[in-house]
């Protein structure tokens, strides 16, 4: 067993060298234009959904319940924030179980997208879309439960941003695993 683990690790070292870069041979601009891409797909993402939402709201004739979008737009952005720092917090004092929680995040990562991949191509023909968007605020404005408004619109953006954190979060464990730091 001993040995069969040794060739393995010399396996996946020589793996990890030969098709590989570190982090520290990516140039600056490469890094910058990745993260930019992952916010602004991400962004844009969020975005859609909360202008359907304010644009269904003006169109109906419910202009004055657009603040709560951005009530729940500003909760969502908060509860992402802490969320990056509490997964931080988490990796930083997990030690020896690194790589466990790098599992469970890789896991839950993929779940997310499976979730979003589905949701997304379940909503891909517009007037679906529409339809979903329009369904969702009449049912919150017909019960007068202006909190399930500002609820779809947290869950939008939170849910970027918890992509956001993740695919930050994997590139992090990558350079971990890299240089051990």
């Amino acid at each position: 067993l001993e040995s069969a683990w040794t060739t393995l690790k010399q396996d996946l070292d020589y793996a990890d060298k030969r098709y590989s870069r570190a982090d520290d041979e990516r140039s600056f601009w490469s890094q910058t234009v990745q993260s930019f891409i992952i916010l602004f797909r991400e962004g844009i993402e969020a975005m859609l959904v909360v202008a359907a939402l304010v644009a269904y709201l003006r169109r109906s004739g419910y202009a004055d319940k657009v603040r709560v979008i951005w009530y729940g737009v500003g909760w969502a952005l908060l509860a992402s924030a802490v969320t990056a720092w509490l997964l931080n917090a988490v990796v930083r004092a997990s030690g020896a179980q690194q790589e466990a929680i790098e599992g469970v995040t890789m896991l839950i990562a993929s779940a997310v997208l499976l979730y979003v991949s589905y949701w997304l191509s379940s909503k891909r023909d517009a007037n679906r879309w529409q339809a979903f968007i329009r369904e969702s605020a009449d049912r919150a404005l017909g019960r007068g439960n202006l909190l399930a408004l500002g609820f779809v619109a947290f869950l939008a953006v939170f849910r970027e941003g918890a992509e956001t954190i993740l695919f930050y979060q994997d590139s992090r464990f990558n350079r971990i695993l890299r240089h051990g730091t």
